[in-house]
């Protein structure tokens, strides 16, 4: 039987893998399809599944939030649309269809996606990827990462307070959420350090690096205050995308994050808009799309901007891959609703499912540059 180290899984599922990403992926299915390894397989339990504006309800609206960006995964959505559902270990026959349900998707650190392949997270933490259906995390800003997320699901958060408190974890309670915390280890690299500090409520938990970023977070949560949710711009922004499995949501503040290409834009340049977001759709499976939505102050320079985009679409390139779009894509639709502009972008069978992921951990949505 062949080997697979614990962080192969890990790697094809977050971004960063430009053009090879496909072949990885598919080597990772074949290998996971002859794991053996036994994982203990804790009952599970109902639990919500957050729609993106759901999702934003629960991430704080802070400089850092709102300038390093949101990551949002639907795992429950991704795992109806290829019919698969209740995995709870790599052993389960249909773990090659769960894997190619979620290689579009980044789940965050604090999945536990990382020691999938021995069960060891759940060891440790007491859940794993395969208890979670919903997510929202941010990566943190600055060395070391200060990443924390918040995520829903199966999750029996009693269990899960027993294993982190024979683990050394200190309790505490802030209002109605436990709160366990250690001291801070690895805080130089993930994903380990994402769990510093766990704040458990009913089906949910928040994980982060620092412990104050996780109390300040549950607070907000149980005073259902201050959060992403409350914002008109991001609200606009998933109101516009709709049903996606996953998306990527920032604001537009300096130090701007759009470089323009090689040479410049041909055409007009776009107008100033606050926030945007990229979205990756699957439908059915096969049929992949990747969406950019725009938020402006005015649904005038929304509209103004379609053809501007539809052109730069038409000529220039995905630097990061190296092609035009015009290859990467199928088809596309371009349309401004109220304040935001959507560009829907139905991708081309060879079009490795990340292209979305790719294109904002890159920093290559040059056609979004002035």
């Amino acid at each position: 039987m062949p080997t697979i180290c614990v962080q192969d899984l890990a790697k094809e599922l977050r971004p960063g893998r430009g053009r090879h990403a496909t072949t990885a992926i598919l080597a990772v299915v074949a290998l996971v399809l002859r794991i053996a390894a036994p994982v203990w397989a804790a009952p599970l339990t109902p639990g919500p599944e957050l729609m993106l504006p759901a999702a934003l309800m629960l991430m704080p609206d802070t400089p850092v939030t709102r300038s390093t960006g949101v990551w949002y995964a639907d795992y429950a959505l991704a795992e109806r649309v290829y019919g698969v559902g209740d995995i709870a270990g790599m052993t389960d026959p249909r773990i090659s269809r769960f894997v190619q349900a979620l290689v579009g998707l980044r789940p965050g650190p604090e999945t536990g996606v990382s020691a999938l392949t021995r069960g060891r997270w759940r060891q440790v933490y007491g859940y794993d990827l395969f208890q979670i259906t919903s997510e929202i995390y941010t990566d943190g800003a600055g060395a070391p990462r200060q990443a924390f997320g918040v995520d829903v699901g199966r999750l029996d958060t009693a269990s899960i307070a027993h294993v982190l408190a024979a683990a050394g974890y200190t309790r505490s309670a802030v209002a109605d959420d436990r709160v366990l915390v250690r001291a801070p280890a690895l805080s130089s690299g993930l994903p380990h350090a994402a769990m510093n500090a766990v704040a458990l409520g009913a089906h949910r938990l928040v994980a982060g690096v620092l412990p104050a970023d996780v109390i300040a977070t549950s607070l907000r949560l149980q005073n259902r205050s201050g959060t992403l949710g409350r914002d008109p711009g991001y609200r606009a922004l998933a109101a516009a995308l709709g049903p996606v499995q996953g998306a990527y949501l920032a604001a537009n503040v300096p130090p701007w994050p759009f470089k323009a290409p090689p040479g410049g834009h041909q055409g007009a340049r776009l107008h100033r808009f606050g926030r945007y977001a990229v979205a990756y759709q699957e439908p059915r499976p096969g049929r992949r799309f990747m969406e950019i939505a725009l938020h402006y102050a005015r649904g005038r320079d929304a509209r103004a901007d379609a053809s501007t985009l539809r052109a730069r679409l038409r000529h220039e390139s995905l630097l990061v891959y190296g092609v035009p779009w015009t290859r990467l894509t199928s088809a596309v639709s371009v349309a401004a609703r109220g304040t935001v502009l959507v560009l829907r972008l139905r991708l081309a069978r060879s079009t490795p499912p990340p292209v979305w992921q790719d294109a904002v951990v890159e920093g290559d949505l040059s056609i979004l540059s002035r």
